[in-house]
C-alpha cells in the first residue's frame, strides 16, 4: 500500500507524526537526512471516499472511528475496504494530523504502473519541510 498526502505538511506528519507524540519532539538526523520528498501523479480513480459524509453514512462509520488514536480501529476499516469484493484501487481519507485529504493506493489492477513520481529533492533542503521542523519545534539529533 502506498500513502499519498495532498500537501507536504500532511506528508511530514504522516511520516514523522507518531514519533513526535512521545513528547520530546526529536527525530534522528540520519533519518531526516536520508529522506526525500516527491510528487505523485495519480490517474482518475473510482475509489472509496471516506472523506465524504455520504460514503461514511452508507458504511455506517463515524469519523471518530477513522481518526481514532488507537490505530487498530482505522486500520481495521481500511483492511475491510481493501478486502471488499468491489476491489476499489484506493481509499480517500482525512489525515488524523491535519484533516487534509490523503489517498491509500492498493497494488491492484496495474495501478502502480500508472503512477508518475517526480522527485522534489531531499527534505533537508526542502523549504516547507524546514518550516515544518521550526514550526513544530522538532529537534534533529
Amino acid at each position: 500500500m502506498l500513502y499519498v498526502a495532498m500537501d507536504s505538511q500532511t506528508c511530514l506528519w504522516k511520516c514523522f507524526g507518531d514519533r513526535l507524540f512521545d513528547g520530546n519532539h526529536r527525530l534522528p538526523k540520519t533519518v531526516w537526512d536520508d529522506a526525500s520528498i516527491s510528487t505523485v501523479e495519480v490517474p482518475p480513480l473510482h475509489l472509496c471516499d471516506l472523506s465524504s459524509v455520504n460514503t461514511r453514512g452508507a458504511l455506517a462509520v463515524d469519523l471518530t472511528a477513522l481518526m481514532n488514536d488507537d490505530l487498530a480501529v482505522p486500520q481495521a476499516w481500511g483492511l475491510a475496504i481493501q478486502n471488499h469484493p468491489a476491489q476499489v484501487p484506493a481509499i480517500k481519507f482525512k489525515s488524523r494530523f491535519t484533516g487534509i485529504a490523503c489517498l491509500a493506493l492498493f497494488d491492484r489492477g496495474g495501478l502502480p504502473t500508472q503512477l508518475k513520481e517526480s522527485r522534489l529533492g531531499p527534505l533537508k533542503t526542502h523549504p516547507p519541510a524546514l518550516d515544518w521542523l521550526q514550526r513544530n519545534d522538532v529537534l534533529l539529533v
